[in-house]
């Protein structure tokens, strides 16, 4: 199933696919999927701030398991970035890479609502 519109930068109906089309499943999957999102991101930022890089880069690590269900490419390769600063280089992310993760999650959780809206 591929919906009639585009979305901004991922394929929700990707993770409606992997629950065989099991709508009411697909439903509580969207729902951890947000709550996800905000608390890995928060603990990303939380770690860089303190310079705990592995830690960072865990939540990262982490996080691009749960981006990976919904085909948001963009995303997983910044994720990459904010993974390899932390565990390679034992840097903190940058403020803009911050600043971007956020801006990207939200377009991947407005995706995510306004696919839900469809079904």
């Amino acid at each position: 199933m591929t919906p009639p519109h585009s979305y901004r930068c991922s394929q929700p109906w990707l993770l409606l696919q992997s629950v065989d089309n099991e709508r009411d499943i697909f439903i509580d999957l969207a729902q951890v999927f947000r709550g996800e999102t905000l608390a890995r991101y928060d603990d990303i930022a939380r770690h860089a701030a303190a310079g705990a890089c592995r830690d960072m880069a865990m939540e990262a690590h982490s996080l691009k398991g749960t981006i990976g269900t919904v085909g948001a490419a963009e995303l997983m390769a910044l994720l990459v970035e904010i993974e390899q600063a932390g565990i390679k280089r034992a840097t903190p992310c940058s403020p803009e890479q911050l600043a971007r993760l956020a801006d990207l999650l939200a377009q991947v959780r407005d995706d995510m609502d306004d696919f839900l809206r469809t079904l």
